[in-house]
């Protein structure tokens, strides 16, 4: 499946401190959803989904959606951050 993000965020994203990790480097959990933690957020439209997994030594929580375009379905990438303490304890990490 495509997978699709905003370039300017993405390079935002890798300039932050706190974040450090590109939509480049984090498409990877997307890639292999069937071997990470995740679930659905609490969003109504668009609905949004997040996963858990490494980026190198990192641990971060993305967060995706379904999108279509004329080529049919792709995965969106919204944003990132490192997996909070509250995450990690939900998810016995």
């Amino acid at each position: 499946m495509r997978i699709q993000w905003d370039p300017r965020k993405s390079r935002l994203l890798k300039e932050n401190p706190q974040r450090r990790t590109s939509f480049e480097e984090a498409k990877i959990l997307v890639e292999t959803l069937d071997f990470q933690l995740g679930g659905e957020l609490q969003t109504l439209d668009p609905e949004q989904f997040y996963v858990i997994g490494f980026v190198g030594a990192k641990l971060i929580t993305l967060v995706y959606e379904f999108r279509h375009d004329d080529l049919g379905e792709y995965i969106h990438l919204v944003t990132l951050w490192k997996t909070t303490k509250q995450e990690r304890e939900r998810f016995h990490i």
